[in-house]
């Protein structure tokens, strides 16, 4: 069985995702974590988040695979594009 590409992985900060893939946000809120807007977020990881949120190493795996779904027809946004200018369209 062929293993999906992972555009995001663990060990990205939330931050990194979120100013990368913005269509992450809601799964990412779905998910428990609502740290989107956080200033944690550029230097918490994906797991550090997910743990400190309470969520276990399986979900973390299968809440990852939801993230890399999401993404497979996106198109990365260029670096410096970050998050507060999404915070006025997604009144984060």
């Amino acid at each position: 069985m062929k293993q999906a590409q992972q555009f995001i992985t663990k060990e990205m900060t939330i931050g990194e995702v979120i100013e990368k893939y913005p269509s992450t946000i809601e799964t990412l809120l779905l998910s428990g974590v609502h740290c989107v807007g956080c200033h944690v977020s550029y230097s918490e990881t994906l797991e550090e988040g997910f743990k400190s949120h309470g969520i276990a190493d399986e979900e973390i795996h299968e809440i990852i695979n939801k993230l890399n779904e999401a993404v497979k027809n996106d198109t990365p946004r260029p670096k410096g594009r970050g998050i507060r200018s999404m915070k006025t369209k997604f009144k984060v």
